[in-house]
């Protein structure tokens, strides 16, 4: 059962929050003017480019640009999911969050939503207590020398095995359901650490087994991993199966300790294995975590790029390892803007990390990581493999390889570079290979053509400190919309037309802004922006925030309206005079004909 939060809570917390208070937790604030100032938590700088806004609960950076509200600044700061950054904020205010569940009609959704509250929390506590439950047994149980010696085997200290909560399933079908209550058996069920077999029979998962906790963001076991003690025993490793508080794909196994152990991140390793990300601890590689042996996912990417603008992503050499990282990397093209670093790493076929960093050490292993394979020289490599470039057949099949990779990357230098590369190889002109790229996009069948996926900009600017007078006069209406949303004066006017919209990125956004502020009138410029959070005209809404108004707040009211009024006029003025010239034609339908009529009479 899935649950969601209510807008109406998120504007609550984004009301009563003080983002003054709560960013000064975290960096050191000065009083400047109405707002307060500080040097960037997001990039180097000597001279303060940080402002946070407490009237608008708004931040803004004019060094690198970046800006949003409470939970933006939770989720980039503190490495925080968006429901972590609910959570966090809820806590803070003493808020209870009205979790909404997708229930069937006649529900009461907000008992079912309690209901599945409590029963999370339950399952939280039963997974605390299995993980002492195998941490004790480790100490104690007459047969943990096994495990033990197995771990010293590995090299591992005893104060890792504490730092991971590492602990061990002792033989036997039942041990752990005899260590617990009766009245836990429906946790430990719903949690995958006891199975019902078809007899009703029941029985515990893991039995003589290493056992790894798994950990959310917040140290809460979530689930467990269990290795066998002899390599030939099957399965090599047992994972708890998908729960509703376990989800593999957003997990990553050793990110709660790397974001203990570490402040600041200037690199992360993401491999394959439990054992990889212990043993790589040892050692002194504290940001290594690992995808829980199932396939990189996008969730993945984005809480590694999010730590760190640099990963190093390291497989085996063998071929299931090449497959994984082939899709590692096709995970990785949508999220490339040209300031991330990937890298893919590819061991030896008789290596794993564990058994490289035990063998070689710490800078014998990250020498190799300094000379991985970047992800663009990764790229052409596959793109190239078994194509003979010297004919013509080869190049064209190298330029049809490609284009299903180049549609996934956006629309950046980046992309451009790579495709100088290509063409390079293929001996075709890079606008030849834009413009079929190009037609690939724009076609009808192609998924990505839609309009949520188009990006705008407003201005091609760097952010900097703007003054009103230094803009468009759409941009001035837009900057007063944004920065007083509650006395903006045309909240109650109809959209502008939609013929320009097409062609008029700053009438597109106009009528994206006016369409929430008629659904919700009272929004904050802090809360307005949570709507544009993720998408590509944020960076825009965000410099529009920062222009400063020369005039009184009554005086520019007036001049916006003045230039919505000229704005209106001229879009009538190219509707009528496209009706007109339609009329030439063909003979205009009833409508258009009642269009042409009000539209002369506005004129006169």
């Amino acid at each position: 059962m899935s649950k969601r939060i209510p807008s109406g809570f998120i504007h609550q917390l984004l009301d009563r929050v003080e983002i003054v208070d709560l960013i000064s937790q975290r960096i050191p604030l000065k009083k400047k003017g109405i707002n307060y100032s500080a040097c960037c938590p997001f990039h180097k700088e000597k001279t303060p480019s940080f402002s946070v806004n407490p009237q608008k609960q708004f931040f803004y950076c004019f060094g690198c640009g970046k800006h949003g509200n409470a939970i933006t600044f939770l989720m980039d700061y503190d490495h925080l999911e968006f429901v972590e950054c609910i959570e966090e904020l809820a806590s803070r205010l003493g808020l209870e969050i009205p979790y909404e569940s997708n229930i069937s009609q006649g529900e009461n959704s907000a008992e079912s939503s309690l209901a599945n509250l409590q029963d999370q929390e339950a399952l939280y506590k039963i997974m605390e207590a299995a993980s002492h439950f195998f941490q004790q047994q480790l100490r104690h149980h007459p047969d943990a020398h096994q495990a033990v010696d197995y771990l010293k085997s590995r090299g591992l200290t005893g104060q890792i095995a504490k730092t991971f909560a590492i602990g061990y399933a002792p033989p036997g079908w039942d041990l752990l359901l005899k260590n617990f209550k009766e009245s836990d058996q429906e946790a430990l069920l719903t949690s995958g650490l006891l199975i019902k077999n078809d007899q009703g029979k029941i029985y515990d998962r893991f039995r003589h087994r290493i056992m790894f906790p798994i950990k959310d963001r917040r140290g809460r076991v979530v689930g467990f991993g269990g290795r066998v003690l002899n390599d030939e025993d099957k399965p090599k490793y047992l994972n708890s199966p998908e729960t509703p508080i376990f989800h593999k794909g957003e997990i990553l196994y050793g990110l709660y300790e790397a974001r203990k152990a570490l402040s600041d991140f200037k690199q992360t390793l993401l491999v394959e294995g439990y054992m990889d990300v212990v043993a790589l601890h040892e050692h002194g590689l504290l940001f290594a975590m690992a995808a829980l042996g199932t396939a990189t996912s996008e969730t993945h990417i984005k809480t590694l790029l999010k730590l760190s603008k640099k990963l190093i992503i390291c497989f085996d050499g063998d071929h299931a390892g090449r497959q994984a990282a082939i899709r590692a990397l096709n995970i990785s093209l949508p999220f490339l803007t040209g300031q991330e670093e990937i890298k893919f790493l590819f061991l030896p076929e008789e290596d794993d990390p564990d058994s490289l960093v035990r063998r070689e050490g710490q800078e014998s292993f990250m020498a190799r990581a300094d000379q991985a394979m970047s992800l663009s020289d990764y790229l052409l490599q596959i793109l190239k493999q078994g194509l003979n470039l010297k004919t013509l057949e080869g190049r064209s099949q190298l330029i049809s390889t490609a284009m299903p990779y180049l549609i996934k990357l956006p629309d950046t230098h980046y992309r451009e570079l790579l495709i100088e590369q290509i063409a390079e190889l293929s001996l075709l002109a890079p606008i030849k290979i834009k413009r079929q790229l190009l037609s690939i996009q724009t076609s009808p069948t192609n998924p990505t053509n839609s309009p949520h996926s188009s990006q705008i900009s407003l201005s091609d600017k760097k952010p900097s400190r703007f003054s009103m007078a230094s803009i468009a006069p759409m941009e001035k209406v837009l900057a007063f919309l944004i920065q007083y949303p509650q006395d903006f004066p045309a909240q109650n006017q109809t959209k502008l037309p939609e013929l320009l919209t097409q062609n008029s990125p700053e009438k597109q956004l106009y009528n994206q802004l006016l369409a929430v502020l008629q659904q919700y009138p009272q929004l904050t410029t802090g809360q307005l922006f949570e709507y544009f959070r993720e998408d590509p005209k944020a960076p825009d809404i965000a410099r529009l925030a920062q222009i400063d108004f020369d005039l009184e707040k009554t005086a520019v009211q007036q001049e916006v309206l003045d230039i919505l009024k000229k704005q209106i006029q001229k879009t009538e003025e190219l509707v009528l005079s496209a009706l007109v010239e339609k009329s030439k034609l063909h003979e205009l339908s009833p409508e258009e004909k009642q269009s042409v009529k009000k539209l002369l009479q506005r004129k006169i």
